[in-house]
């Protein structure tokens, strides 16, 4: 029998041995079909990037986007003339 990476995942979070992915961000695209995805953080009205290309948001890897977001330093992201960063899909897919 062949389990999908889906379903050893699903298997894995039922069983314990997979701890679920506690999420910092929110991911929000704009209209269904659109092909952008702005990550904000916490209640935040603008977002800390963009990711574009993307197909379907449930390709997308939430370790990666979180692993991003607390990596990179954002002391400048209120400061005059700040442009948000708009990033490749391919950074954070799955696989």
């Amino acid at each position: 029998m062949k389990l999908s990476k889906a379903q050893w995942e699903h298997i894995g979070h039922t069983a314990g041995w997979l701890k679920k992915v506690s999420m910092r961000a929110r991911l929000v695209q704009e209209y269904p079909g659109d092909q952008t995805v702005s990550v904000y953080s916490g209640k935040n009205k603008e977002p800390h990037f963009v990711i574009d290309g993307v197909s379907d948001v449930n390709e997308l890897d939430l370790n990666k986007i979180n692993e991003y977001l607390n990596g990179v330093i954002w002391t400048d992201k209120g400061a005059k003339g700040y442009i948000t960063p708009r990033l490749r899909v391919g950074d954070f897919l799955k696989d």
